[in-house]
This record gives C-alpha cells, structure tokens and sequence, in this order.
C-alpha cells in the first residue's frame, strides 16, 4: 500500500477533483509531518484522532491539519461538505503512514497507540481501511521483533555471508594462451613460396627448426613465467579474501552469541517473572493484590522488564500470567470503573510515585496520558469521553486492561526514549 491518501479514495470515501487537489493534500500530509512529527510526544493525539472517525471536528489536530490543508488550497475542504473531516484524517494517517515506512520507531508507535483503540474507533465505511493500514504497520513492527527475540541459527542466517573469492589475475589466463598459440604458430610458419619446393625442403626443415628454437621456446618459458607469476599473485590473493572472511564470519558468531544471550535473558527473566508471580514495584506477590489493581501494577512491572521491541505474544503472556494470578475466568471492568481506580488511594500513590513525563492532557489523549492527569486530579472522569473517545460504560476483561497499559507504558518508553 503506497499511499493512504489514494486508498481512500479508491474506495470513494471522498472526492478529489482533479489531480492537482490530490497533489495539494499529499504536500499538506508532508508539511503536517515536517511541523508536528518530530517529537514522539506530538504524534500520539495525531495517531488517535486519525483512527477515529468521530473525532470532534474542533480537536486541536483536526484544526490544524485543516489549516494545512486550507493553506495549500482554500477550496478543497469546501468543494466536498459532507466529508472534510474523513479528508483532514485521511490527511492525518498519510502523514503518519509515511513517517513509519522511514521510521521504525514511529511505526511501533502507532501501533502501540491504535491497537487499543482500534476497535472501539473502526467502525462505518471506514473500517476495513483503517484496520488494513494499522494491521500493515503492525505487520512490519512485528518481523523486527521477531528477528530480535528468536534464537538466531548459524546453519541458516542471512547475516553471515559467503565465501566470495574472485582470481583477478587468473582472468587474463585465456588471453596468455591465445597470445602463446599466435606466436607458437608465426615461429612454425616456413617459406614455400619458391617454383621448386622439394628442392629446398632441407632448408626449409632447418628454417622451421631454426623458429622453433629461437622464437617457440622463448614464447613457451614467457607462457610458463606469466602463468608462475600469476599463480603466486592469486596465492597471496587468496590468502587475503581467506582472512577477511574469517574476520567477518567472526563478527558474526559474535553478534549471534550476543543476541542469542539477550533473546535467552529475556525470555528467562519472562519465565521467572511468571513462576514468581513477584512484584518488584510493590514489593509484594500479585496474589495479594486486589484483581481490579492487577491490570495496571502487572503491567508496569512487565514494562520495566522488556524492551520497546518485543512480539506481540508477550501480549498473550501477560494475559495468561494475570489468568494464572486470578485462577478464574477474566473479571470484566468498565472503563469508568478502572479510571476510577486512579481517582484516590494505592494506585493514585502508585502513579504519582513513579512520576510520568506527560504534560496535562487536552483533546484526544492516550489511556496513560488521561490516567496521570486523573491521578494528579487535573482531569475528572466526566472528561473521560472527550478526552479518550470511548463510551466510559465500554467493557474489558482485567486481561486485556493489563494488555492495554502494557501498550501505553511501551509507548510511553518510546517517546521518552534518549
């Protein structure tokens, strides 16, 4: 998929008049990503606002990327009235689809950031497209994770190269030879131009021996020096490929040892931190924990154990690991009932405890963002529909709660990231 912005209308979610307003939209996309996308932070309410169809049409992204939008051409939102909003965000998510392809990152971001929400957002005409272009990010988000965390294999790797050795000098061997046989042949070569050609056959053997000699054997020991030279220049040759070979064969087992012992690490601090069912945050065992605080400490604790590149069946071993804690079916929350957690005692102290960098939360704001504002009681849960775009009454199980945090937490190391 080359271009968001062409998928959309392709699929007739809006109208483009010409291929000029086309062009015009693409350049707003790009002013928009050069102005707003290089801080991590910024992108976050960008990503949300871009995957939700409903999207208030006064949110601060959506004002400004109209402005973007006006700028390069006063008339294009105008000409189609019933959808300058389906264009701003189409704007908004060839933006971000673009600075992915480029940006690893950025592409993990998204991801992180939509894969929460998509299902309470994609929902209309729009939904097989935006489902479609976050499921291709994700796609490519995790083939990076999954090189990172397997266990390399030296039999099969395409990180080690192979054996190229190359004879320069043997090359011009061909050409030895042929000059070899001209001259052998011109030193073979006998007068037999006179009337009476037996008469003179004598001479003539003598004249031939005579080249033979002279010119034949001195194009034979010239044939056999070139070729002498050559086999000692190509030996030396050979020995330097040889060596720089085993150099690199060696860089090589040494970044598969070093990764195969990161991949080993991790996954042993994962299978202890299961078996342990240990809070390092709290200090305590989960089991002593209430089940409705489980989503948010399990969460955190598994956040300070992986990288920001990790496969998503990390998502599907925090899940079980909660399942293993409760020893019972998933506990369904509401959205309302687990924001209101952070309102006031253990899990206000948790948060404001471990102090997260994020500015107050106006417009669209992730989960994480709208929890520490709710902790440090900057926002109330009568905001929680304007800020997050989801019924407050919305469902989840503990399970994916936990899965969800998870999300904003890796998300979160990403923004802040040195």
């Amino acid at each position: 998929m080359s271009s968001i912005l062409q998928l959309y209308v392709d699929k007739k979610l809006f109208p483009v008049r010409s291929d000029d307003d086309f062009d015009k939209l693409k350049k707003a996309s790009s002013n928009l990503s050069k102005s707003e996308f290089r801080k991590f932070e910024k992108a976050i309410p960008y990503i949300l606002a871009g995957f939700d169809p409903n999207i208030d049409s006064t949110d601060a992204t959506i004002v400004k990327v109209e402005s973007l939008i006006t700028k390069e051409s006063p008339t294009i939102l105008s000409q189609s009235n019933d959808s300058p909003r389906t264009i701003i965000r189409a704007v908004i998510l060839e933006a971000l689809y673009t600075k992915a392809k480029g940006n690893s990152d950025f592409a993990r971001l998204i991801w992180l950031v939509g894969s929460n929400v998509i299902a309470f957002y994609a929902r209309g005409s729009e939904k097989n497209v935006l489902t479609e272009t976050l499921y291709q990010i994700g796609e490519t988000v995790e083939q990076e994770a999954i090189k990172l965390w397997s266990l390399s294999s030296t039999e099969n790797n395409e990180n080690i190269e192979s054996l190229k050795m190359s004879l320069s000098q043997l090359k011009t061997i061909e050409s030895e030879i042929t000059d070899f046989k001209n001259e052998f042949q011109a030193a073979a070569q006998f007068a037999n131009s006179h009337p009476n050609h037996w008469q003179h056959v004598n001479t003539s053997i003598t004249t031939f021996a005579n080249s033979i000699r002279d010119s034949g054997a001195d194009s034979i020991e010239k044939l056999i020096r070139e070729i002498y030279k050559k086999i000692q220049t190509n030996t030396s040759e050979l020995s330097n490929q040889v060596a720089e070979f085993l150099t690199k064969l060696d860089n090589t087992f040494r970044v598969l040892s070093l990764q195969n012992s990161a991949t080993l690490r991790n996954r042993s601090q994962l299978l202890w931190w299961k078996e342990s069912l240990y809070s390092k945050s709290l200090g305590v065992s989960y089991r002593s924990i209430d089940v409705e605080y489980l989503p948010f400490v399990m969460a955190f604790d598994l956040y300070t154990e992986v990288e920001h590149i990790y496969p998503v069946s990390i998502d599907y071993f925090l899940k079980e690991t909660i399942r293993t804690v409760t020893g019972k079916e998933d506990q369904l929350l509401t959205l309302e009932k687990f924001i209101s957690l952070f309102a006031k005692g253990d899990l206000q102290k948790f948060v404001l405890d471990i102090k997260l960098n994020y500015s107050n939360c106006d417009n669209r704001s992730s989960l994480l963002q709208f929890i520490n504002s709710i902790s440090k009681e900057e926002k109330s849960l009568s905001n929680a529909k304007e800020i997050l775009g989801i019924d407050a009454k919305s469902e989840l199980s503990t399970a994916d709660f936990a899965v969800w945090i998870f999300h904003e937490f890796q998300a979160y190391k990403i923004v802040n990231q040195k």
